[in-house]
């Protein structure tokens, strides 16, 4: 009578141990691969929100509430600064927690469809237009709570946006001052006084 445990050692010898690794790891992928999948999945909405009737079956079961524009540190540290400094000379006006995409587009609209992706859901924490309502500045405040996740590299992202439209950005830090902060706006609204002046004059 055979003895199954001799077959199997048997078979287990004739194995190359090469074979033997490749068939581990690609067991140890599998386990990873499903791991992987079962988090996404855990981390997913139940709903698609590419579905205008499962938008609506999200805001129906799940209460919603009002909250502040701004939190308070930014609100104190810069908003209300740059406000009252706006409001002095009346050309400017400042908004709050604006989505990139309603101000950025693509100067061929071809090309939307391809980039808008990338900016069109980030958001500025404030930004300045003129009495035509052109963007003039966004200001991003860098507060104690900012540096977290992936905050770095959403930050590239947007600083990179800004660069190829060839919108300034003012970044401001807790320990910015109310006179530095004064001075960075009234350098960026010189130069796009002067470049109004300059377009005016061509």
């Amino acid at each position: 009578m055979f003895d199954p445990a001799e077959i199997l050692t048997a078979i287990w010898d004739a194995v190359p141990n090469e074979l033997i690794y490749l068939l581990i790891a690609i067991f140890a992928g599998l386990a990873f691969l499903k791991l992987l999948l079962l988090r996404r999945s855990a981390a997913r909405s139940k709903f698609d929100f590419r579905n205008l009737q499962d938008q609506h079956k999200a805001i129906e079961t799940y209460p919603l509430t009002v909250k502040t524009l701004i939190n308070k540190e930014c609100f104190d540290h810069v908003f209300a600064h740059v406000e009252n400094k706006l409001q002095a000379g009346a050309k400017y006006r400042l908004f709050a927690e604006v989505s990139v995409g309603a101000f950025l587009t693509t100067k061929n609209p071809k090309h939307l469809k391809d980039v808008y992706g990338a900016y069109g859901s980030k958001r500025v924490d404030m930004l300045i237009v003129d009495s035509h309502q052109m963007p003039v500045v966004v200001i991003e405040y860098h507060g104690t709570g900012h540096f977290q996740g992936n905050s770095r590299e959403r930050d590239a992202v947007k600083r990179a946006a800004f660069a190829n439209a060839g919108l300034p950005l003012l970044e401001v830090y807790p320990n910015t001052g109310n006179q530095e902060l004064s001075n960075m706006i009234d350098q960026v609204l010189r130069d796009h006084e002067d470049h109004e002046t300059t377009a005016m004059a061509s």
